[in-house]
């Protein structure tokens, strides 16, 4: 008779957000990076950047995920960030999510009798990115909704536009191939 062994693989949720996580998403399973400010620097922008910042800090991020472990990274941001985040977190093999918040009115009444009310945010859950790209063996990607190919930044360097991507020209970025939509 042959016993079956079942190993568990935790789910660990680290939070690439600029805002720590609240009560409900620690509660959930959500971690802090242990350098919280370099995520938040990463996160930050300061001027209007070009696509290499872009995806140049989406892998760094990524890279702050797969040293903690990740299975899930908690994101969110600025929204021309996200959809390289989304990718490079995806081909790493590290599910994006994002929170799901429920906004709530709360009324403080001040010692002279005046009501403030003040927004509050509760998250209610977590929605997981809508596109995952995957990789195939030779380096280029396919979008799972589209189908359409997508290139890698650094693809260039491990395999010819020949090999993987029938002779187009491989942009080199977390983005669609600009030329897909024409």
């Amino acid at each position: 008779m042959k016993t079956e062994v079942k190993t568990e693989v935790k789910s660990i949720v680290l939070n690439l957000t600029q805002h720590p996580a609240d009560g409900i998403q620690q509660t959930m399973g959500v971690i802090e990076p242990s350098d919280k400010e370099a995520v938040k620097r990463l996160l930050t922008f300061r001027m209007c950047p070009d696509l290499d910042t872009i995806k140049l800090r989406a892998i760094r991020l990524k890279d702050v995920a797969k040293s903690h472990n990740a299975t899930h990274a908690l994101i969110g941001g600025a929204p021309f960030l996200m959809h390289s985040l989304e990718a490079a977190l995806s081909l790493a093999g590290i599910v994006p999510i994002y929170a799901f918040s429920r906004r709530e009115s709360v009324e403080t009444t001040a010692p002279d009798g005046s009501v403030t009310k003040s927004p509050v945010f509760k998250t209610a859950g977590f929605i997981p990115a809508g596109r995952k790209v995957k990789n195939n063996l030779q380096g280029c990607g396919y979008d799972d909704l589209t189908g359409k190919k997508v290139g890698f930044w650094r693809c260039i360097s491990s395999c010819p536009a020949s090999d993987c991507c029938e002779g187009e020209d491989i942009w080199e970025g977390l983005l669609p191939h600009p030329y897909n939509n024409l």
